[in-house]
């Protein structure tokens, strides 16, 4: 599904269940950069894809037709505000 032309993001996956609660995997691909993505609000207009609270994940390639970055972020949901975290390994990097 297109959000504005600026990304595609699919739940392609209903991840685990913890408490009654299913948590989802997400796939989102876009030209726009890292930066761009984790920015406050990028993604609050499909705020209802997501589980409330945290735990839902996405894998995302970024700067597509351009230099291409991969993450994947925890995301974290407080009604219609989401906030992106990326994964970091034991060390911190």
């Amino acid at each position: 599904m297109a959000i504005e032309n600026k990304f595609a993001l699919v739940r392609v996956s209903n991840g685990a269940v913890l408490n009654g609660k299913t948590y989802g995997m997400f796939h989102l691909v876009t030209a726009q950069t890292d930066a761009q993505v984790e920015a406050n609000g990028a993604l609050d207009e499909h705020a209802g894809k997501f589980s409330e609270g945290t735990g839902d994940v996405i894998i995302a390639v970024m700067g597509v037709g351009g230099t291409v970055k991969g993450k994947i972020y925890v995301v974290a949901r407080t009604g219609g505000d989401i906030a992106l975290q990326p994964f970091e390994d034991e060390t911190g990097a």
